[in-house]
Parts: C-alpha cells; structure tokens; sequence
C-alpha cells in the first residue's frame, strides 16, 4: 500500500508506510489506486473557519466533489474545545 500525498500540501504528515506526492483531484492523501474511492482532507483550526466563512463557496464545492467517492473524510487539527466557543 502506498499513500499518495497531494502535491499541493506544504507540511505533510509522515507515514511509516510508503508514501509519495502527487496531483489528487479531491482531497490531501489517498491511497495509490484508490484515489477515485477514498480521499482524506485535513484542515487546520484556522483553515477550516476560513472554509467556513470568506472560503465557503470553495469548500462547498470541494465537498460535493467528494460526493462521488466512496469513503471521505475530514480531519480537523484541533480539540473539541478549541472548536467551541
């Protein structure tokens, strides 16, 4: 198995498995061959509120087109109270 990382992402996670950059449609990591199935999105606190205010047309979209995989999800750097005010 082979994790791809998108391009596009600036301080990427490290993976014990193998894992390479490349140009993902939707989504900052997959897995090699399952890219049009699976697709992992990371969001920092601050970017996820600007996903959600200034940004949100381009998340909106960004979300349908995870509509048509498979599996998505969404994983946000930050704690339960960090996210509530």
């Amino acid at each position: 198995m082979k994790i791809i990382i998108d391009s596009r992402e600036q301080v990427p996670y490290h993976f014990e498995a193998s894992s390479e950059k490349g140009a993902l449609s939707i989504g900052d990591y997959s897995i090699q061959g399952l890219e049009n199935y699976v697709s992992i999105e990371r969001k920092t606190l601050d970017d996820l509120i600007l996903c959600l205010s200034k940004d949100r047309a381009r998340f909106e979209r960004e979300l349908y087109k995870g509509r048509s995989l498979d599996y998505m999800a969404l994983i946000i750097e930050a704690g339960l109270a960090d996210i509530i005010f």
